[in-house]
């Protein structure tokens, strides 16, 4: 068995708290996932309700995509123009 046959695809995110804010990122690619550029943080109070954070993580992860492997040029490409 190798890695491929054991690859799946899955949406990907990332969050980082401090004493300001939280921001949840949603992440895009192929087996290596960048951040994705064309898709907004959401950045939220640090005293945001349960409620509010799991509905942010929700939308991150459902925005989060697999892209062809000639499409994360694109992805790069968009990165480097902001």
């Amino acid at each position: 068995m190798t890695m491929s046959d054991n690859w799946r695809p899955s949406q990907t995110a990332s969050a980082v708290c401090n004493q300001g804010f939280i921001l949840l990122e949603t992440y895009s690619g192929y087996r290596r996932k960048l951040r994705d550029v064309t898709v907004p943080g959401n950045f939220l109070d640090p005293s945001a309700s349960d409620a509010a954070l799991g509905a942010a993580v929700i939308r991150a992860l459902a925005a989060s995509r697999q892209i062809p492997p000639g499409g994360v040029r694109h992805l790069l490409r968009c990165a480097c123009r902001r």
